[in-house]
């Protein structure tokens, strides 16, 4: 019997929408407030039934604005919110119009427009005032055009586009909002079937759920004798193939998929790949093969799919078994036109073991072994890495499913994509080549050489604009973390009402613009986290930044200023930080720092010091 490549058949379940094959920890979503009506109602049983504390509320009881929520809202760890359809589309307003009557559909959609957005503030009272996280439901999408087939697609008077168009105001102003996201319930509807899901095949439009039997057990079953139909009528899933439970439990696994990306658990920072069989179909020495047989279908997919990854902030490398000008010229062949080899930030085609190579691209981009994806075609390879470098995640026993892990997975996701991350590749290769200069010139020498230049900015409001690329590096930051902590939008505003000062520091060079590499978050006169870039070590960045925020202090009429350090398992670089910046060890683990003396400051930098 023929053998296929390795099956796996739990890609037909919900985690064909949420691949789960890169994840290794849980999302740790404890305690969630669920708004709304029946939708929101029955994805708080789902959530249950996966072991997570939630709490209801009916949407009517945010009309009473003194209404309290449960629980303090910041215990909270998101709130999911539900609009109810039929506030939106009350159930007769459609039926007097007639269809002739553009303008009377233009009205009628101008107020479901204005009801939207006027519930979604209500809504969200506590996204406002605490910036909890928040996710929104969309609306679902009729199956088709109820008023005709071959009538006008893109037509307020098609219900299909009426719906389309709401669900396009709804997340527009979603995007206005701080730690706010759209829960694509259509999306999920439609990657399972909405003829398995949606109940505008029996239910008027201004219900717009999931099908229920809730008809048949609150009006067809308690049907008197003397009114029972002359065909007695079961519960709807007599009648229809429907798939209730398993959408609610995709929604469920949609929303976890959010959070994980939202808190960026497990994130994925590099994908590493091998060549033939993997990036494209075949051996590329066989040059009898051609570009169409080695490249249509599965493996252009791929590539595209690494393509997008690049633009999300994702690094990409190769290890191949080959001669380098071999393989880099087969890559050109088959890709250069529209992909070019300059987008991978490191290129190892050798004969080396491919273990040793995989260690020197995570020495070039400091980076850990965590934070890579292996993919290589060969299980012998694939199991020598993982040997390896057990912390890697590898893949590529089947191409089918590579692309979709690739890019549906919340590992490989981001909230936002800053200008940082859609340069990081450029970036990262500035510092190898900036790394090969080093090699060869006197320390202090090569330090001047680099014209290095630092802006300091500080931000005192999630709405700055760089409050997202500083909570994005703290929460990726591993090596030159001097805490660790893993911050949410909620917890950085509670503080900064308190006092708490974000400095930012963008960093340029002769080589590169690396953007905001260096943030610190400071209380008073405490240091509570420093954490800076592995694209910046070892050009003394840390210490103008420190000497910058002390140097504030000092200005500010302090004494004396205290950094905390809370040793990890993962950084090591930061953690003789401020021991080299002259403070002193205290009892209680902390460092402490005389302001009554300057804060000397690296010479070989040209400081911006207007913060």
């Amino acid at each position: 019997m023929k053998q296929f490549a390795n099956v796996d058949f739990k890609h037909d379940g919900t985690a064909f929408r949420c691949p789960t094959d890169l994840s290794r920890s849980s999302g740790s979503l404890q305690r969630v407030l669920v708004i709304g009506q029946c939708t929101a109602d029955h994805i708080r049983g789902f959530l249950l039934e996966s072991g997570i504390h939630c709490d209801f509320v009916h949407i009517q009881s945010l009309m009473d604005p003194l209404f309290q929520s449960p629980q303090p809202i910041e215990t909270y760890d998101l709130q999911i919110v539900f609009l109810p359809m039929d506030r939106i589309i009350p159930g007769y307003t459609y039926f007097p119009l007639s269809y002739a009557d553009i303008d009377a559909e233009e009205k009628r959609f101008a107020n479901a427009e204005k009801t939207t957005l006027d519930l979604l503030d209500v809504a969200t009272r506590w996204l406002k005032s605490h910036k909890i996280l928040t996710f929104i439901g969309n609306f679902l999408v009729p199956q088709q055009n109820p008023v005709g087939k071959l009538l006008p697609r893109y037509d307020l008077r098609n219900p299909c586009y009426f719906m389309e168009k709401i669900n396009e105001s709804l997340s527009r102003r979603v995007d206005e909002m701080d730690n706010a996201f759209v829960i694509d319930m259509d999306g999920v509807s439609s990657t399972f079937g909405k003829k398995y899901l949606n109940d505008d095949s029996i239910w008027s439009l201004s219900h717009g759920g999931f099908i229920q039997n809730i008809e048949y057990e609150h009006y067809e079953s308690n049907r008197q004798d003397s009114q029972k139909r002359l065909e007695d009528l079961g519960p709807v899933t007599e009648y229809y193939s429907v798939r209730t439970d398993d959408g609610y439990r995709a929604l469920r696994d949609e929303i976890l998929s959010m959070y994980r990306i939202v808190r960026q658990v497990d994130a994925v920072k590099i994908v590493i790949i091998d060549l033939d069989d993997t990036a494209w179909r075949g051996i590329a020495a066989e040059e009898d093969n051609s570009r169409d047989f080695m490249t249509i279908g599965w493996p252009l997919g791929f590539v595209e799919a690494l393509m997008l990854l690049k633009r999300r902030g994702i690094l990409l490398a190769i290890i191949s078994k080959n001669e380098h000008e071999n393989a880099v010229g087969a890559w050109e062949r088959n890709y250069g036109n529209v992909f070019p080899i300059s987008n991978f930030v490191s290129v190892k085609a050798n004969w080396l073991p491919k273990h040793e190579n995989m260690r020197q691209i995570l020495q070039e981009t400091n980076l850990l072994a965590q934070n890579a994806v292996y993919i290589d075609d060969n299980p012998a390879e694939r199991d020598i890495i993982q040997s390896m470098f057990p912390d890697v995640r590898v893949i590529g026993s089947n191409p089918y499913y590579t692309r979709r892990i690739l890019l549906w997975s919340s590992e490989t996701q981001v909230p936002f994509i800053s200008g940082e991350s859609s340069s990081r590749t450029e970036s990262i290769k500035s510092v190898i080549q900036r790394e090969n200069d080093r090699l060869s010139m006197d320390h202090d020498e090569f330090l001047r050489s680099l014209n290095i230049k630092i802006r300091c900015n500080v931000v005192l409001d999630s709405s700055d604009k760089y409050f997202k690329r500083c909570l994005e590096l703290i929460n990726k930051t591993n090596q030159f973390n001097t805490t660790g902590r893993r911050w949410t939008v909620e917890e950085v505003n509670s503080e900064i009402n308190s006092g708490l000062k974000i400095y930012a520091f963008d960093v340029d060079d002769r080589f590169t613009q690396y953007g905001i590499v260096c943030v610190a978050l400071v209380k008073e006169n405490v240091v509570l986290q420093f954490v800076m870039s592995c694209r910046v070590i070892g050009l003394g960045v840390e210490m103008a930044a420190l000497g910058v925020i002390m140097n504030s202090m000092r200005e500010e009429g302090l004494n004396s200023a205290l950094g905390i350090s809370q040793e990890t398992e993962k950084n090591v670089l930061s953690r003789d930080l401020y021991a080299r910046a002259g403070f002193q060890a205290t009892d209680n683990g902390m460092w402490n720092c005389d302001l009554n003396v300057e804060f000397a400051l690296p010479t070989h930098m040209q400081l911006d010091m207007s913060c």
